[in-house]
């Protein structure tokens, strides 16, 4: 399952929105009817629309209306019981077919750029009222070791 944080009225982009609040609570809901419990969910998939990076690869944080999307998302699969198995990024951000992956590739490679997430995107989506104190379950090294090879092209 993908899954985008951000909306296109946040962003200004003419690309679809990700988010559909009716499409994901139809969706758990036919996870339960089918004993379906977990679902794995790409926060932030690749990386087009979410977080905010700026072309120095810098991440400054994410808007109020993703934690409203998270907290959405959240309130959906508790109400199911199903169980969300995040994953922050998909490898998709450092393909060059993406417009932003050459952003991507140098917050990898940038220890101070993978600080800029986890302070501005990490660290506050565990303060009390944003999405509750969730763990991710993919990080950003794991995807920086896999990505280190990567050259532009």
């Amino acid at each position: 399952m993908y899954y985008s944080i951000a909306s296109q009225e946040e962003n200004g982009r003419d690309e679809k929105a990700d988010f559909n609040k009716g499409w994901w609570t139809d969706e758990f809901a036919r996870y339960k009817a089918n004993h379906i419990n977990l679902a794995r969910v790409w926060i932030h998939g690749s990386g087009e629309m979410s977080p905010d990076i700026d072309e120095s690869g810098h991440v400054s944080g994410v808007s109020d209306l993703s934690w409203q999307h998270m907290d959405h998302l959240f309130a959906v699969s508790k109400a199911n019981g199903v169980c969300i198995l995040l994953a922050l990024f998909s490898f998709d951000v450092t393909k060059n077919t993406y417009p932003t992956y050459e952003r991507w590739i140098t917050f990898l490679r940038s220890p101070a750029y993978i600080q800029s997430y986890i302070d501005n995107v990490l660290i506050p989506q565990q303060a009390p009222g944003q999405v509750g104190q969730t763990t991710f379950s993919s990080t950003v090294d794991e995807l920086r070791v896999r990505n280190l090879n990567i050259t532009k092209g």
